[in-house]
């Protein structure tokens, strides 16, 4: 039986509804952000209407898209070691060069076990992971000094 119109009360303050689609993993935490703002409160963020489970499965999206842009743009992870050489066969100092994961990358001369117990010796952060590549490669194979290229130590 059909109700009739003088008897249903709109669940929704702001008016006519209209039909969405939207993922699945997504719908539960649209519909309760979009409750939040027809009552007219303070409207929660997206991510604070989520559940955990909801939070991971946006969480993998948001990695994926983040990974894609990077490889798109031809940069690596943040913390991925793009350089690693010995800085001689007299001293353990290691240089690393290591992305940020945005396009720049920081070039160290560590001593120690790096990458679980070493002590940071000089670094210097680089625009772009081919910059930080290249002084890691004077210092390492062209002997310049790494005051030279990287700075002042730590």
């Amino acid at each position: 039986m059909a109700r009739s119109s003088t008897s249903f009360r709109p669940k929704w303050k702001l008016g006519n509804t209209s039909v969405i689609r939207v993922p699945k993993a997504l719908a539960p935490a649209v519909l309760r952000f979009a409750h939040d703002l027809d009552q007219n409160s303070e409207p929660t963020t997206i991510t604070e209407s989520m559940n955990a489970t909801e939070k991971l499965a946006e969480l993998k999206n948001l990695q994926a898209q983040a990974d894609a842009v990077r490889q798109e743009l031809a940069i690596r992870q943040p913390g991925t070691v793009t350089f690693l050489a010995s800085c001689g066969t007299l001293t353990d100092d290691e240089l690393v060069v290591e992305a940020d994961g945005f396009g720049g990358a920081k070039t160290s001369i560590v001593e120690g076990n790096y990458p679980v117990d070493y002590v940071t010796k000089f670094e210097r952060s680089f625009h772009s992971e081919a910059e930080a590549e290249e002084a890691a490669g004077e210092v390492a194979f062209k002997g310049v000094s790494p005051t030279q290229v990287l700075g002042d130590p730590a």
